[in-house]
């Protein structure tokens, strides 16, 4: 993903290899009068390798697939396809010591006569591949303060949540004990030094007694050592001395005599009775203070927070200085009202940079009342390396190229100055906001883990020493769970998996069914044979009449065995002694079991018909609880790995960026008074909010398998970038919709949702 930095450098660059060609005519063909003129035949060598030297450094800044910079020798004639011609590609991100080395490679230190240019074609091509390397320059300064910003906004974060809940602060107060416990040593021991080695001193300049109590109390008094757990309290609001104040100022020895207020510098002005009432107003602030300590440590994290806002404000005025100068609008502007007006040809060439002088290039170009020079050129390369210059330099400090308004004479004087704003001004500037950077950052890795790793023994000898006695109970535990661990596995899922798998393959033979596969059969041939035999020994029927009351028991027609149960019980004694009616029991009981059998055999036909669904829901209880379980340890893999919290996080951060984006664009356009921020700050503001945005692109939550879509988010965040603090107000409305329409799309506000 492209920054803003980058883009805006492609599009600089762009411009100037589109105008580039204007500023160079070919040379006539060779000819002895040429060469006479020229020089010898070294000299086109020199001439060259120069041109050569120049087009490797461009190939470097801006790398082309184009092969016509690279073909046959090269000559002078062939200036302009060597700074023009080319495919736009996007500039490499290179490093400033990298593109100080350019610089240096280009147009090397201390040359002497070697630095003037070798013919009119090569200054020109000198002069262009400066311009070029300025422009990177822009580039590189503009990302190195947009990256601190962002540094700045990383630090404000960490304290925004310290100083959000109680727990957090507490936590900090703990892991800063060590540091604060140090520093009240160190002062201790400072004061103690000039209090023995007599360097403190009362009002008439004698030593102060040691024997006396009040002398101890003034060396040594309570807001030293507050200001020394907690140093924001030193000096400002709150009006405590710090150890410089208590050094600078006298001891008493006199118990009786006035002493100067530690607090105030005008306390001689007061009366006996004021003083004493502020003395002891300040003791009962300093007694509420010092029971307090998380109030003081949060009042500690907001003293850091308000000084990151204003170093990330005095970064967003210099980005949006940087951005402000290089709009194309206010040029156009100049150029409308200036237009049929003299001298304003001659003024647009004095003031505008690299950027300003392109924009009326481009415009001036299509109407034909514009021509750009090398002297053009030249110029706005200088006032592009003044304004990075007094952009870099601190305010405390005047900026170095400004004494010096014309530029240099020559390329390399030029490219010296560049150089110079490589290798001295931007390291130095880098330095200084490390060291501020290094005062507002959290706590070190070591001082916010050091409770953990000391916690980390202590708590380890504990859980040992819990274990080894209770060992055998922990073992057993250990072998209850994993015997019920192999019985739901095997018991519940192998087990009736297999019986699924033996269902659909047709059943197994020791399959378990409610009766035998013979019973019902043997049963039947067992009451055929038991009424054939009693009609034969009651009636003695013929062949065929039994197999004609066979027939009808298989059907189940015992209708001549129950005329003969109707007669006997008419006489159960006599058909008892006979043997009749125990034996039509006996048929009846039989017949009994066989409407049994019959009425068994049809329920497990109709349980063999359901069998593979009573699989499936006996199998079902202990899938779930596998998906369950599985789903526990996927959770437990993949935690903060682009996980809900983390998701959640992005979206309400990029819906605290649109709510931003609102603020600064309508207090923009609302705002008139003097006190309000400057367009530079806002400008600033606006590309810091909006380079989260491009950032948000490279997290999971953006769908950035949509290459459309991803196209059309970073087109309206340019069209922002580009026209959202110069715009009207309803055009900032507009731009903002867009905004907040993506917001709603991609559903931002579910992080701000409880």
């Amino acid at each position: 993903m492209s920054s803003y930095a980058a883009d805006f450098t492609a599009h600089l660059a762009g411009a100037l290899s589109h105008i580039a060609p204007s500023f160079v005519h070919p040379s006539p063909s060779s000819s002895s009068t040429n060469l006479a003129a020229q020089g010898t035949q070294s000299h086109e060598d020199a001439v060259d390798a120069r041109e050569r030297e120049l087009r490797a450094v461009l190939a470097k800044l801006r790398p082309s697939s184009s092969s016509s910079s690279q073909s046959g020798a090269a000559s002078t004639s062939s200036a302009p396809s060597t700074l023009s011609g080319r495919k736009s590609h996007s500039p490499v991100h290179l490093k400033p010591s990298h593109l100080a080395h350019l610089v240096d490679s280009a147009f090397p230190p201390f040359q002497g006569q070697a630095s003037i240019p070798l013919s009119p074609q090569i200054e020109t091509v000198e002069l262009v591949t400066l311009a070029q390397l300025t422009i990177a320059t822009y580039g590189v300064v503009l990302r190195e303060l947009m990256d601190e910003a962002n540094q700045l906004e990383r630090h404000d974060e960490y304290w925004a949540a310290v100083e959000s809940e109680a727990w957090n602060t507490a936590l900090y107060l703990v892991q800063s004990t060590p540091v604060r416990a140090f520093s009240l040593a160190n002062v201790t021991l400072t004061r103690l030094r000039q209090l023995m080695s007599g360097t403190l001193r009362t009002t008439d300049s004698s030593p102060p007694s040691l024997l006396h109590l009040t002398t101890w109390r003034r060396a040594l008094p309570p807001s030293l050592f507050l200001t020394s757990v907690f140093p924001h309290l030193a000096g400002g609001s709150s009006g405590l001395p710090s150890l410089e104040d208590l050094s600078r100022a006298e001891l008493d020895a006199e118990p009786t005599s006035p002493s100067p207020s530690f607090a105030t510098t005008s306390a001689k002005s007061l009366s006996l009775l004021r003083a004493t009432k502020l003395g002891r107003k300040t003791a009962r602030s300093l007694l509420f203070l010092t029971l307090s300590p998380l109030s003081l440590t949060r009042d500690e994290v907001a003293t850091y927070r308000s000084r990151i806002r204003n170093e990330r404000d005095d970064l967003a005025r210099r980005i949006g200085e940087l951005t402000l100068r290089a709009q194309e609008s206010e040029v156009g502007e100049m150029l409308e009202e200036g237009r049929g007006k003299k001298g304003v040809k001659r003024e647009l060439r004095k003031k505008p940079g690299l950027a300003q002088l392109f924009s009326v290039s481009r415009r001036g170009a299509k109407e034909g009342e514009v021509e750009l020079g090398l002297e053009d050129v030249r110029q706005a390369t200088w006032q592009t390396l003044i304004h990075l210059d007094s952009v870099l330099t601190p305010s405390s400090s005047e900026p170095r190229m400004s004494s010096t308004p014309t530029p240099p004479g020559t390329p390399a004087d030029l490219a010296h100055s560049l150089s110079y704003l490589l290798n001295q001004t931007l390291p130095a500037h880098s330095r200084a906001f490390g060291q501020t950077s290094l005062l507002l950052s959290p706590p070190g890795f070591w001082t916010r883990s050091w409770p953990y790793l000391l916690s980390i023994p202590l708590l380890s000898s504990l859980v040992a020493r819990a274990v080894y006695n209770h060992r055998l109970t922990l073992h057993q535990y250990a072998l209850d769970a994993a015997s019920t661990i192999k019985g739901f596995l095997f018991d519940w899922v192998l087990e009736p998996v297999r019986r699924i798998l033996d269902t659909l393959r047709g059943g197994s033979a020791d399959e378990v069914a409610l009766m035998g596969r013979e019973s019902l059969r043997s049963d039947l041939e067992s009451l055929e044979r038991m009424v054939v035999d009693f009609a034969r020994d009651e009636w003695g029927l013929s062949k065929d009449e039994t197999g004609e009351l066979a027939r009808k028991v298989r059907v189940g027609d015992l209708t001549e065995v129950l005329k003969v149960w109707e007669e006997d019980i008419k006489s159960p004694i006599k058909s008892t002694l006979r043997g009749s009616l125990i034996r039509t029991l006996l048929i009846q009981v039989q017949k009994v079991k066989v409407d049994v059998a019959l009425a068994t055999s049809g329920i497990e036909k109709m349980l063999k018909s359901q069998q593979l669904t009573f699989a499936f829901v006996g199998v079902a209880p202990s899938m779930l609880v596998l998906a369950l379980v599985g789903r526990w340890v996927r959770g437990l893999v993949r935690r903060d790995k682009g996980g809900g919290k983390r998701r959640r996080e992005e979206k309400k951060r990029c819906w605290l960026v649109v709510r931003q984006l609102d603020i600064l664009l309508s207090t923009r356009s609302s705002s008139s008074s003097p006190s309000d921020s400057s367009p530079a700050q806002t400008q600033g503001h606006l590309l810091l909010s909006l380079s989260r945005l491009r950032s948000h692109t490279l997290t999971p939550s953006f769908p950035s398998h949509d290459t459309q879509l991803l196209a059309s988010f970073l087109a309206d965040i340019r069209a922002l970038e580009e026209r959202g603090a110069r715009a009207g107000e309803g055009k900032r409305r507009e731009l903002v919709g867009r905004v907040r329409e993506w917001g709603r799309a991609l559903r931002w506000d579910e992080g701000i949702r409880a």
